[in-house]
C-alpha cells in the first residue's frame, strides 16, 4: 500500500481498479466521478478494464462497476460522499435504470444514499437531440414516442454516519442559496474532446458544498480531467484515473493551463493558498 501523496495532483493513466487498489484506506475526502453508461456510447479502450469487451452485458457492467465501488468505499474517509453522475439508457427500444442498479449495490457495500439531485440540461443544449426523438418526429404518430432525455441524476452517497469535521471553507452564501434547490440547470459541456463530458460547474459546486479547502478528491474516471480542473481551481488536491492515453493527455493540456495552488502544509488546510503561476481559466 503506497502513501497518498504518491498519488496527489497527478492524472494516472491506467486502470483504476487496479490503481485505486494500492490507495490507503480511508484517504479520500471525496470521490467526484461519472462511469462510463452501460452500452449508451461506445467508449472503445475508455471502459475502466482494459480487457474488457467494447459491448458486454449488462451484469458484466454491474459486477465491475460493484468491483471498482467497493474500491471507492474502502479508500473514502468516514462520513464522507461519493458523488455520482449517472443516467438510464436505453438499448434496443429497452430502458435500462442504472441509477437504480448502482443504488443497489452501493447499499448493499455499505453506503447511504444520502439524497438524489438532478442536473437539467437547457432546451437547445447541444446533443440534446437523440435519435429516437428525431424518429418520433418523423413518424408523427402515435405509439412512436421517444423523448429527449434532458435530466441525469447526481447521486449522493454518504459512507456510514456523518462525522464532525472540521476545515476551512470557499463556500459563499449566495452560491449556497442559489444551489439549495435539488434539480441544477447547467450547460452542456462541448463534445469535442470526448464523447460524453460533463460540465465543471457539476464537480465545482460538489466541492464547494460536501468538501474543505485542501481535501483530496478522487476521479477513477476522469476521463478529459473536468474533476481535476474543478479541484485546481478551488484549491483541492485531486488524483484523476483514467485508461485512455489520448484523454489523459488532454487532462494534462487542461490543468496546465490553470495557477497551481499550494498550501504551507498539506495537512493544515487553514492555510491560505499561494498562487505559482498566472493563466487563464481553464475551458469546461
Amino acid at each position: 500500500m503506497k502513501d497518498i501523496k504518491d498519488f496527489e495532483n497527478r492524472i494516472i493513466c491506467g486502470d483504476c481498479l487496479e490503481i485505486m487498489g494500492d490507495l490507503p484506506d480511508e484517504s479520500i475526502d471525496i470521490i467526484i466521478t461519472s462511469p462510463p453508461y452501460w452500452n449508451a456510447k461506445n467508449y472503445e479502450s475508455t471502459t475502466s478494464r482494459s480487457k474488457m469487451p467494447k459491448k458486454y452485458s449488462l451484469e458484466q457492467y454491474q459486477k465491475e462497476m460493484t468491483d471498482i465501488f467497493f474500491q471507492a468505499y474502502r479508500t473514502l474517509k468516514k462520513g464522507r460522499y461519493c458523488c455520482i453522475v449517472i443516467d438510464g439508457v436505453t438499448v434496443e427500444k429497452r430502458y435500462y435504470n442504472l441509477p437504480m442498479i448502482f443504488q443497489t449495490f452501493m447499499e448493499e457495500m455499505g453506503f447511504v444514499y444520502h439524497i438524489p439531485l438532478y442536473w437539467l440540461k437547457p432546451l437547445g443544449s447541444q446533443g440534446m437531440w437523440k435519435s429516437g426523438a428525431t424518429w418520433s418526429l418523423r413518424c408523427l404518430k402515435p405509439l412512436t414516442y421517444y423523448p429527449n432525455q434532458r435530466l441525469e441524476h447526481i447521486m449522493l452517497f454518504r459512507k456510514k454516519e456523518p462525522k464532525e469535521c472540521e476545515g476551512q471553507t470557499d463556500l459563499k452564501y449566495g452560491e449556497l442559496k442559489d444551489w439549495l434547490d435539488n434539480v441544477w440547470v447547467i450547460k452542456t459541456a462541448s463534445t469535442e474532446l470526448h464523447k460524453c463530458p460533463f460540465p465543471v460547474e457539476i464537480p465545482m459546486r460538489l466541492i464547494k458544498l460536501l468538501s474543505f479547502v485542501g481535501d483530496a478528491v478522487l476521479d477513477p474516471f476522469n476521463g478529459i480531467g473536468t474533476t481535476a480542473v474543478a479541484c485546481r481551481e478551488s484549491n483541492r488536491r485531486y488524483i484523476g484515473i483514467e485508461i485512455n492515453p489520448d484523454y489523459c493527455k488532454v487532462a494534462e493540456q487542461r490543468l496546465a493551463n490553470i495557477p497551481k495552488m499550494r498550501f504551507d502544509s498539506i495537512d493544515d488546510a487553514s492555510h491560505p493558498p499561494q498562487v505559482e503561476t498566472q493563466a487563464k481559466r481553464g475551458v469546461a
